[in-house]
């Protein structure tokens, strides 16, 4: 270990040993911190400059911190939090992700989280796992580890930069200086830069040379359909390349938020509905793709949801006519649904999007602190439809005129969805078990019809 990971590590030990994250936890009960691991490696010893800044935590030391958070917060998944359900407000709550999609944390972390039953969302960027082209940094940092020379010269930006790299203090500058260029540099760029650095160092790194070392794999398919299976583990996008997304052109950006949610979906067979910004880098361009995202799914549920509704007062009318049950379903089905006034603004809703236009969309994020010495925190971030841009179409019924007039700033877009869900939902669940009763008879005598054939046959 370095002196200064040995400094951190004896503070940390410290810290945890006097009971620091124990008092720190008690006294901002009911606050939400979402914890961010990168690789979770078998090892606890790394040779040269490999994991120098400490983002992936050794196994050993990655389970102490889930026995702490298992006993002493409140652990939910992302979509939780974002709905905000099942908080707590004594303990702290946490969510836990794991960017980048390594192998070892499908090894080490997945298995842990089981035995733990722990919730978590890992973010993949696609060429890392679909296409398994090394990450960025790994290339980096596997090639200044692997060159056999004393010192390199690297033409960048029209200038020469020479590094004496005999010892790790060289190895580490030239390391730091490679870092920092890629994150500075138009993202286009970066591979170009990296390639140069490879070609200087004098090392081969392909794929088949990092993938040597596990730490630096992939996650597959198999390991993602595994965890899906679960029922604790759910997937964002990341990016394709891991690009800055910020430093990017916009036909760039498009490629690497679509594309990428694209991927996604096609190896978990799930909608891809969240988004973990590389480097946390973002701009005007980037929130109005993903807000264009938001619309676009906004408008496929609400078509979705009315096309349950249609369907069953349709259905109702040719299978129930004359029967008391017909009656029994309108009743439900106007009690449960269409009087509520969720059901009025997603009828308006619908019909703006489709004779207007899709809505603009607001977002409006909240920090704050508990005490004055405490610092800024983020607490709250609401995706919501502008009132005032809704009201501007003449197509709202009374009912929903009146129910937006009553929201100031506008209609907020998950807590309205989720409402609205679970309304339907509802409503199915109801009739599905319903039929079960009404068609008792026939139900049993299909079964007993079934349980003669496999007599027979």
């Amino acid at each position: 270990m370095t002196p200064r990971s040995t400094f951190l590590s004896v503070l940390l030990g410290a810290s945890y040993y006097v009971g620091g994250p124990l008092i720190r936890d008690v006294l901002s009960g009911g606050q939400a911190k979402i914890l961010i691991y990168h690789g979770i490696p078998s090892q606890n010893h790394f040779e040269g400059i490999t994991n120098y800044y400490g983002y992936s935590i050794p196994i050993q030391e990655f389970e102490r911190h889930l026995i702490y958070l298992k006993r002493h917060c409140n652990v939910i998944s992302i979509g939780d939090l974002t709905a905000g359900s099942n908080l707590s407000r004594l303990k702290t709550n946490v969510v836990l992700s794991f960017d980048d999609g390594y192998e070892n944390q499908y090894v080490n972390a997945f298995n842990l989280l089981k035995q733990y039953n722990l919730p978590a969302t890992f973010a993949l960027p696609t060429a890392f796992v679909c296409n398994r082209e090394p990450l960025w940094d790994d290339i980096i940092e596997y090639s200044v580890n692997c060159c056999t020379k004393a010192s390199v010269c690297l033409q960048w930006d029209g200038e020469e930069h020479e590094f004496a790299i005999e010892d790790f203090a060289g190895r580490l500058t030239l390391y730091n200086w490679l870092l920092r260029q890629s994150v500075q540099c138009d993202q286009e760029l970066r591979d170009a830069l990296i390639e140069m650095a490879i070609d200087a160092l004098g090392v081969s790194a392909r794929p088949d040379d990092l993938f040597q070392d596990k730490d630096y794999c992939p996650l597959t398919k198999e390991h993602i359909q595994k965890m899906i299976k679960s029922k604790l583990i759910n997937f964002a996008s990341h990016s394709v390349h891991h690009y800055l997304l910020a430093k990017c052109d916009l036909e760039t950006k498009q490629a690497e938020l679509r594309e990428s949610r694209q991927q996604i979906e096609a190896l978990t067979d799930l909608p891809c509905n969240m988004l973990c910004l590389p480097g946390g880098s973002y701009d005007s361009e980037v929130l109005d793709e993903a807000f264009e995202i938001i619309l676009t799914r906004l408008h496929n549920f609400l078509a979705a949801a009315f096309s349950l509704v249609d369907h069953m007062r349709r259905h109702r009318k040719h299978l129930y006519a004359g029967h008391e049950f017909n009656k029994e379903i309108q009743r439900e089905l106007q009690r449960r649904i269409m009087s509520g006034p969720n059901h009025t603004v997603a009828q308006g809703l619908r019909s703006y999007c489709l004779h207007v236009s899709m809505p603009p969309i607001a977002y409006r994020a909240s920090i704050g602190r508990d005490r004055l010495e405490a610092p800024l925190e983020f607490k709250e971030a609401i995706f919501y439809l502008p009132s005032h841009s809704l009201l501007s179409h003449g197509g709202w019924t009374t009912e929903a005129r009146a129910e937006l007039n009553g929201m100031p700033e506008g209609l907020a877009i998950l807590p309205f969805a989720t409402e609205y869900f679970q309304q339907v939902e509802g409503f199915y669940t109801w009739l599905w078990g319903r039929q079960a009763e009404v068609h008792k008879a026939q139900l049993d005598a299909t079964n007993a019809l079934k349980d003669k054939a496999r007599a027979i046959y």
